[in-house]
């Protein structure tokens, strides 16, 4: 497969072409585009390939062709969990004062990785943000409490969001 991976370079963002096999355990759809899920023999791992950014296809045959996706797989949890730990700019962590499920209905997997609370009652969301003021718009429309353990300016942006909706309520 010929495939085009978005990069910010020196020159900007641009596009960088690599060639890769890869065995397709599924398609999945997420935000308006379709994905290719399955192992990457380029880097030895699962990985996921947004179809609009394949430039080509070769189907192998012969003994390399051959292979069989894990029985239990599920292309969609595996990209949510994949947008949910993509490397971003601010490391973000908030003790969700709930249960799991809960948690789980009223955000969404891609945000981040969900974990029971090893100190207690709650669910620890751990995710990663490039945008705080988003992050905290997430935050406001939760119906549970919620504490930032970090990085403390996530509160501060929680904080700015609740003085703009308080101000506009007039």
């Amino acid at each position: 497969m010929r495939y085009r991976s978005p990069y910010s370079g020196e020159s900007g963002k641009g596009f960088r072409e690599s060639e890769r096999d890869m065995d397709p355990y599924g398609l999945a759809w997420r935000a308006r585009h379709w994905y290719v899920v399955g192992w990457c023999h380029l880097r030895r791992d699962l990985r996921s390939f947004r179809l609009d950014r394949i430039e080509s296809v070769e189907l192998l045959s012969g003994r390399d062709a051959h292979f069989e996706a894990p029985r239990s797989f599920d292309a969609m949890a595996h990209l949510a969990h994949s947008v949910a730990t993509l490397p971003r700019a601010i490391r973000v962590v908030v003790l969700l004062k709930t249960d799991l499920k809960t948690a789980r209905e009223e955000l969404f997997e891609a945000i981040g990785v969900f974990q029971p609370n090893p100190d207690g009652d709650g669910v620890l969301l751990h995710s990663q943000a490039d945008d705080l003021g988003w992050y905290a718009r997430q935050l406001a429309r939760l119906s549970f409490a919620f504490e930032v353990r970090s990085p403390p300016e996530l509160r501060d942006a929680v904080v700015a969001h609740a003085a703009r909706l308080a101000a506009n309520a007039v």
